[in-house]
């Protein structure tokens, strides 16, 4: 349940920052919509997944905190489902 608000949140928060360009291109001024589209506007995506299109992205994204929560619960749940990377971060997590 908290899993797929936490997944609509981030997809709430997608469809408000669009919003709020688009309010900015149609009531400011054409380089103050350039400045949002330049800095604040990638800024708040790039925090939110890795799905955009924009060089560079976040240490730490909200879908990796998503990931890391509820994937860790379904990977303990299921250990031969993890992928050959987890099960090499776990053996090195060992050592």
């Amino acid at each position: 349940m908290n899993k797929e608000r936490m997944l609509k949140i981030k997809e709430e928060i997608k469809e408000l920052i669009e919003e709020a360009l688009d309010i900015v291109k149609f009531e400011g001024s054409p380089h103050t919509y350039q400045q949002a589209k330049a800095y604040w506007y990638p800024q708040i995506l790039m925090v939110l997944d890795k799905e955009h299109d924009y060089l560079g992205g976040s240490m730490c994204t909200m879908e990796d905190t998503i990931k890391e929560i509820w994937g860790n619960q379904e990977e303990e749940a299921h250990p031969h489902k993890r992928t050959k990377h987890q099960k090499r971060l776990k053996i090195q997590q060992k050592k």
